[in-house]
């Protein structure tokens, strides 16, 4: 019997006898004579094939066939070429190299800005090394993927599996809004174990996906089987069609589509999968996207003869999507089995707390539900100030449950029945211009203390200035949880207010001159305060009014004080505050019709009460504790007078104070920090802009 020693030497003489470089062919491969070869001509090393490799790619040879090795060609980080198709023969193998790939965004296999390029692999497999990344020495991140392509053109993956990455097993990126990767075709592809998502999509103008398996993803969210999700509003979702795809086991949703980045500007969505399946993941089919105005993105999205299976909650799952977004319609579709035994619907609709419009503009073409015991299979969760109803919903849906068959026609009827609005009216809103506001400012240029209202996320706070005016603030975060200090900068704003647009602007970390945002003519950066409260000063050029934008994540901040007239200027969703208990102010027009004041915790625990007095100083509404949007509703004159109304939070008796948000109907979007300095119509003294 030979040793260990002894047959590892013989594999190392096997393993060099095979890959016994060919100087000669490469040679005629570099005059143009070889229009085909063997990636092994350039030589092979199992420790570490890389350099080999990467240079028989940059040869430009038409076709290169990757040999199949007696052991898998271990590399770091690849880069392909235009114009070459990689041959991949059964039972290759290309394997990320131990210890390495240590860089955050390093990448098995890169397409970047390349043309005309094949990867052919039926039976061969490029694995990274999913189980090291997840630890030291390895930085956390989500960009190890085993095929990135990047703003690409006319790309084929046919019959590769994409195995066990730091990242994801394919991903669709984008170098520039502009560059789209255009013309991809993935087939017979199997992506398994990856960390983040068997494939991610974030830019793509006709993608074509068939017979592709994406299962078992687990690591780092979404965790999806595939997931659309643009990063930037000028990138698209244009002509993507999934055939004959199956997701599954993966920790996350199995098609999932997270578009709020994508707006009413961006390029009309058109999506369509057919004869699909999902079957054991989180939802089988997860939908996202902007509620209204310019924030919602258009286009059509459809969904044909595909099954979601045995999910863990919701076969369908749809969040954001009204009239005003794209069309979407289901056309035979199958959810079968969702768990009986917990809260989750069969399909179920979604509104965010900062959602306009109802959900909506949705068709089921025979759909049919399977239930393991009947009940409800449809359900509108987190209704929030869209007022517990739904617009446009309908089709025909067949549920089997028990033994019984029922088919329910979707008609206005049932919409009525099935989701009656929650509060009594809708108000809209209302028209103003800033040019017209009145001053009220007692002590002008004296520093006076706000209620402190830590804002999260973003918020915009509009300011009113003299020419020339150096304008102080004092300001700072506050930590939330663990959340590292923030350090974005503000920016000091001027526009035309008279754009119809700028409520619906504001985006976490978008600098104010992008879209949707409009009418910038003067803009200033300044540096974020941290944790102690810290004095910022800005010189403003002309008189008027002007926008302190700020974003700081997931933390708090508060501006604590200033020198000039402040409000929290609410977008169109209203604002997010937390651990905040203080008060706010509300200058009511004189003549104000109907007009509504709304409050929400986040849930059931994250609670708050709230107590609101009309100008006489009168308790007029209060609500404790408040986890779904409460409101109060003033649709008898109480308006008419106008004056200054006061709003409270206030821990809740039962629950947590943590997140809520406010939001005004009928009332200019304003929440004033202080009863003594604001500005209104026709209630004050002094000069507008």
């Amino acid at each position: 019997m030979r040793g260990a020693g002894g047959m590892a030497a013989l594999f190392a003489l096997a393993v060099c006898a095979w890959a016994e470089p060919r100087p000669d062919l490469v040679a005629r491969v570099a005059d143009g004579e070889l229009k085909e070869a063997r990636a092994s001509w350039w030589g092979f090393d199992a420790e570490d094939a890389t350099r080999a490799l990467q240079a028989a790619i940059r040869s430009r040879v038409p076709k290169l066939i990757i040999d199949k090795m007696p052991s898998p060609w271990v590399v770091t980080p690849l880069e392909g070429v235009s114009d070459q198709t990689l041959f991949f023969e059964p039972g290759t193998e290309i394997r990320a190299k131990p210890g390495c790939f240590k860089g955050t965004g390093d990448i098995l296999f890169s397409l970047k800005c390349v043309t005309n390029v094949t990867l052919s692999g039926y039976g061969a497999v490029l694995r990274m090394r999913r189980d090291d990344y997840d630890k030291p020495p390895y930085t956390h991140a989500e960009w190890r993927h085993t095929l990135a392509i990047r703003s690409c053109r006319n790309i084929k993956v046919y019959g590769l599996t994409l195995a066990e990455s730091g990242g994801d097993g394919i991903y669709l990126g984008s170098v520039s809004d502009k560059w789209p990767n255009t013309d991809v075709h993935i087939k017979d592809v199997l992506c398994d174990k990856n960390y983040r998502q068997g494939i991610s999509v974030i830019s793509a103008d006709g993608l074509l996906i068939e017979n592709t398996v994406m299962r078992g993803t687990r690591g780092t969210a979404p965790q999806a089987g595939i997931d659309f999700e643009p990063n930037r509003n000028g990138e698209r979702l244009s002509r993507c069609v999934m055939r004959d795809c199956v997701t599954e086991n993966n920790e996350g949703d199995g098609y999932q589509f997270y578009l709020p980045n994508l707006v009413r500007d961006s390029a009309p969505l058109d999506i369509r999968l057919e004869r699909c399946r999902s079957t054991g993941d989180r939802n089988g089919f997860d939908f996202t996207t902007g509620n209204s105005g310019p924030l919602a993105v258009t286009g059509s999205v459809t969904v044909a003869d595909c099954v979601f299976e045995r999910p863990r909650n919701q076969g369908i799952r749809i969040t954001g999507k009204s009239v005003e977004g794209p069309s979407m319609r289901f056309e035979r579709c199958q959810v079968l089995d969702v768990p009986a035994d917990q809260r989750f619907t069969d399909v179920s609709l979604a509104a965010r707390k900062k959602d306009r419009l109802p959900p909506g503009g949705i068709v089921f073409d025979r759909l049919t539900v399977r239930q393991s015991e009947a009940r409800p299979w449809i359900a509108l969760c987190n209704a929030g100030r869209t007022g517990g109803t739904v617009e446009a919903l309908s089709g025909s849906v067949t549920i089997r449950a028990e033994g019984r068959e029922e088919t329910v026609r979707l008609d206005e009827a049932w919409r009525q029945k099935a989701f009656p609005p929650r509060f009594s009216v809708r108000i809209p809103e209302v028209k103003h211009d800033l040019k017209d506001a009145v001053m009220v400012d007692p002590e002008p240029g004296a520093m006076r203390k706000h209620s402190i209202l830590k804002i999260r996320n973003n918020a915009r706070y509009l300011f009113f200035a003299e020419k020339g005016r150096t304008v102080h603030f004092l300001a700072r975060q506050f930590q939330v949880g663990k959340y590292p200090l923030s350090k974005k900068p503000m920016w000091v704003v001027r526009r035309d207010w008279s754009k119809t647009d700028w409520r619906c602007g504001l985006m976490p970390s978008r600098k104010p001159t992008d879209k949707p945002d409009g009418g910038v003519t003067w803009l200033e950066q300044l540096p974020l305060p941290g944790f102690e409260l810290t004095e910022v000063s800005v010189v403003v050029p002309e008189r008027g009014f002007y926008a302190l934008e700020v974003d700081v994540g997931a933390n708090g901040f508060a501006l604590a004080a200033a020198d000039v007239p402040v409000a929290i200027m609410l977008d169109e969703g209203g604002q997010d505050l937390v651990y905040t208990q203080g008060a706010f102010y509300l200058p009511v027009p004189k003549g104000t019709g109907k007009f509504a004041v709304a409050v929400s915790g986040a849930d059931d625990v994250e609670t708050v009460q709230v107590k609101l007095f009309d100008p006489d100083g009168t308790l007029v509404w209060h609500r404790d504790p408040v986890g779904d949007w409460e409101r109060y509703e003033a649709l008898h004159d109480e308006g008419l007078e106008g004056g200054l109304w006061k709003g409270e939070l206030l821990r809740p008796s039962k629950g947590v104070l943590e997140d809520c948000r406010i939001e005004l109907f009928g009332l200019p979007p304003y929440l004033f920090l202080t009863d003594s300095r604001y500005w209104s119509w026709g209630m004050g003294s002094g000069e507008g802009e």
